[in-house]
C-alpha cells in the first residue's frame, strides 16, 4: 500500500540508478577527502550527494532543461554559499560573512598585484563549485539523457 503513494518519478529503476550514481560519486569524492590535499576543505561527498539528488529530482520532473538548469545552478549556489560559510570559521552569520568578504577581498588584491597567497578559501570554493556542476551534469545525463558516458 505504501508503494502505491510513491510518485511515478521515483520508481525502482530510479532508486537503483540513484544507488549506482551515488556509488560513482562517492568513489571519486571520498579519496579526494582522505588525501587531505587542501586545508579546511569541506566534505565533497556531501556536496556530491546533494547535487545528485537535486539533479535527479529536476531531471525526472516535467520541467524543460531551460527551466531546470537555472534551478540546478541556484541550488548549487546555495550549497556553495553554505559550505563557504562553514569554511569561514566559527562565529555568527555576520562574522562569517565578513570573514568571507575580507578573505576574498585580500585574495583579489594579491592576484592583482602578482603576489602569492596561502589562503585556501578561494580554491576550496572553486573546487566545491566544480564538484556541484560536474556531479549535476553526470546525474542529469544519467536521468534525463539515459547516458552515463556523457557524464
Amino acid at each position: 500500500m505504501v508503494l502505491a503513494r510513491v510518485p511515478k518519478w521515483v520508481d525502482w529503476e530510479a532508486l537503483i540508478t540513484l544507488v549506482l550514481v551515488l556509488g560513482a560519486v562517492t568513489a571519486v569524492t571520498v579519496p579526494l577527502e582522505n588525501d587531505g590535499w587542501s586545508r579546511n576543505m569541506p566534505p565533497l561527498t556531501t556536496v556530491g550527494v546533494v547535487s545528485s539528488l537535486c539533479a535527479m529530482l529536476l531531471a525526472r520532473s516535467k520541467l524543460s532543461a531551460m527551466m531546470a538548469w537555472p534551478l540546478v545552478v541556484l541550488a548549487g549556489a546555495a550549497v556553495v554559499f553554505w559550505q563557504t560559510l562553514v569554511m569561514a570559521g566559527p562565529g555568527t552569520l555576520g562574522q562569517r560573512l565578513d570573514a568571507v568578504y575580507t578573505r576574498f577581498g585580500a585574495w583579489f588584491d594579491v592576484v592583482s598585484s602578482n603576489n602569492v597567497t596561502h589562503d585556501s578559501l578561494p580554491f576550496n570554493v572553486l573546487i566545491i563549485s566544480l564538484t556541484w556542476l560536474g556531479v549535476a551534469l553526470f546525474a542529469w545525463s544519467v536521468y534525463r539523457w539515459h547516458n552515463a558516458w556523457l557524464g
